[in-house]
């Protein structure tokens, strides 16, 4: 029921099980206006009545199974950022089945463990282990065309007319702000910095 026409990437997480009434909503709703769907893990494997990797399929378009692997490790590349992934062995895991192009991580066995499709209403990525190094995640959202703030690994949050940067390092940062303005400034090491977001103006640090 949110007005969606500003999010430019969506992240579908601990969603294992969508019903039909679900999946119609992200077909209908979300996959449109060139957004970008991320789809984690097993999400959408169920339709409440059974487990399927063809409902995972139907879902991303991106044509999914599962085999058992003794050693499930995977590597993710995209745009330069890149991230290792390391499950306990043994693992049934996820793997998609698509042209080499499309393909961004891969199994120790050479099987794909993550990949993208693109349409004309909306691109559609699928991963068998989440990501989560901050450079992937930035990455994806330069993909999708999000307004990226801090290149750093640096805890930035932005909200109410204020951009806060947490920094253990500190050093030279180029922060975009959300009015289309580059601040460069240096950052204390161990400090928090709260900036006016639509100046740049620095309100606390």
């Amino acid at each position: 029921t949110i007005d969606l026409s500003r999010y430019r990437l969506v992240f579908f997480g601990t969603t294992p099980v969508l019903d039909a009434a679900q999946r119609k909503t992200i077909a209908t709703k979300l996959a449109v206006d060139g957004r970008h769907l991320v789809f984690t893990g097993y999400a959408g494997w169920g339709d409440g009545q059974s487990v399927d990797p063809a409902l995972a399929t139907a879902l991303s378009g991106i044509p999914t199974a599962s085999h058992e692997s003794a050693r499930p490790a995977s590597r993710l590349s995209l745009d330069g950022a890149e991230e290792d992934q390391i499950l306990e062995p043994p693992k049934r895991v996820p793997n998609y089945d698509v042209p080499s192009s499309q393909v961004i991580g891969r199994w120790e066995d050479g099987r794909t463990s993550a990949a993208w499709r693109a349409t004309e209403a909306a691109t559609h990525w699928s991963f068998a282990v989440c990501p989560v190094s901050s450079a992937v995640l930035r990455a994806l959202g330069r993909r999708a065309g999000c307004h990226v703030v801090n290149d750093h690994d640096d805890a930035t949050m932005l909200g109410d007319g204020m951009l806060m940067v947490h920094t253990l390092a500190g050093g030279p940062r180029t922060l975009r702000l959300p009015g289309g303005r580059s601040l460069a400034v240096t950052l204390p090491a161990r400090s928090t910095t709260v900036f006016d977001a639509s100046t740049g103006a620095v309100l606390l640090g």
